[in-house]
């Protein structure tokens, strides 16, 4: 009943929404088209929004997204403080709690740079603790 469930979900939620009405669009063209024109652009289209809806489709458009920063940085001429943010905190009991994974890789990635460049390093984000 969970796997129904998923697949249902998984139907009715972007992007296999768009794929399922692509898909019921192409089969309608494919019916009532005689144009060989038509069907190989209407195959084409579904298998392209197919192919962007899946993990690879995903990684293909976001990883030069992520990188772009790494590729265009650029050298300061003057010494700028670098911020990180904070990224959450995991609370493992009212009196102890540990940053986040997400907040951990931009200390470690901001404490490289601030060793590398030799500005001030300035961490941001967070709750106060109240002490009891």
């Amino acid at each position: 009943m969970l796997a129904l469930e998923k697949i249902i979900a998984s139907l009715i939620m972007p992007p296999g929404l768009f794929v399922f009405l692509f898909l019921i669009l192409a089969l309608y063209l494919f019916k009532k088209s005689e144009s060989i024109t038509i069907k190989i652009i209407v195959v084409l289209a579904l298998l392209f929004c197919f192919f962007m809806s899946t993990a690879f489709g995903v990684q293909l458009l976001l990883h030069p997204l992520e990188n772009y920063a790494e590729r265009n940085s650029v050298t300061a001429f003057a010494k700028h403080p670098i911020v990180v943010l904070g990224g959450g905190v995991n609370y493992y009991s009212s009196d102890k709690a540990k940053p986040s994974v997400h907040s951990l890789q931009r200390l470690v990635k901001g404490y490289q740079l601030h060793r590398k460049l030799k500005t001030p390093l300035i961490y941001s984000g967070g709750l106060p603790s109240v002490n009891k």
